[in-house]
């Protein structure tokens, strides 16, 4: 379901290569998307790591503490961080 009327909620693997080429990036969702229970798995950040190979900017968003926002900004291959959903955020600087 999604909120757009007449628009369903697709996976990323359903997303047409054509959009994908024109995209300057991705938005992440951190809390048990990205992670699974609390933790990174390997295939999840050997992801991120792709994302940033292909020029492509990774952007992740938090409901925890700004902390942990400034930590994944600095520590993992992403852009940008938004902690605190939304209240705040971090950035890598190249």
């Amino acid at each position: 379901m999604s909120v757009l009327p007449g628009h369903l909620m697709r996976t990323l693997a359903e997303l047409p290569l054509e959009v994908w080429r024109r995209s300057p990036g991705i938005v992440l969702d951190v809390d048990d998307t990205l992670t699974r229970d609390g933790v990174l798995e390997g295939e999840a950040l050997a992801a991120l790591h792709t994302v940033r190979r292909l020029g492509r900017t990774a952007m992740l968003v938090t409901g925890r503490p700004n902390g942990w926002a400034e930590t994944m900004a600095a520590l993992l291959p992403v852009a940008l961080a938004v902690g605190e959903n939304g209240a705040g955020w971090a950035w890598m600087r190249a």
